[in-house]
């Protein structure tokens, strides 16, 4: 299992302290290579082999990339509700 696989919980909690099944995703199943597959040169193997590991890498690039967004974003909707909080305090606090 890879390093970023996460387990599907088969119960999901709610609010109440009650759990609810989780449906299962379902695996799309890849097509079988036909019978009359080319045959590769070494060098078209060896290039394959450097697009994929490219690709992959571009790939990790901007997952790590969306990491740091979906964290900036998350800490600026923390500030957010702080700042709606303080206002919604000090708006009671006034008409007191």
């Amino acid at each position: 299992m890879s390093e970023n696989a996460t387990l599907t919980p088969l119960t999901e909690s709610r609010a109440s302290g009650q759990t609810r099944p989780v449906a299962k995703k379902r695996r799309t199943r890849l097509k079988p290579v036909p019978a009359k597959s080319r045959v590769l040169r070494r060098e078209e193997f060896d290039r394959l082999v450097d697009l994929f590991n490219m690709r992959g890498e571009l790939i990790n690039e901007l997952r790590h990339d969306l990491d740091i967004q979906f964290k900036r974003m998350a800490q600026m909707q923390s500030e957010l509700d702080d700042m709606q909080r303080t206002l919604q305090r000090l708006a009671g606090s006034s008409k007191s």
